[in-house]
């Protein structure tokens, strides 16, 4: 979201920004999700190890 407001920011219209912000998505932006999500999949799992174990 603060990629699209930032975008906005700069482009100005709505159209302009939303296609930049699939173009960075496009270009590496789901392997860093993908990578965040996995971090936190890990945290959960310590935190559940500590909780728990």
């Amino acid at each position: 979201m603060g990629l699209y407001v930032a975008e906005r920011v700069r482009l100005g219209r709505r159209d302009d920004a939303a296609a930049s912000v699939r173009d960075v998505l496009r270009r590496g932006g789901w392997r860093v999700l993908v990578e965040f999500l996995a971090c936190l999949l890990v945290a959960g799992a310590w935190v559940g190890a500590l909780v728990w174990g």
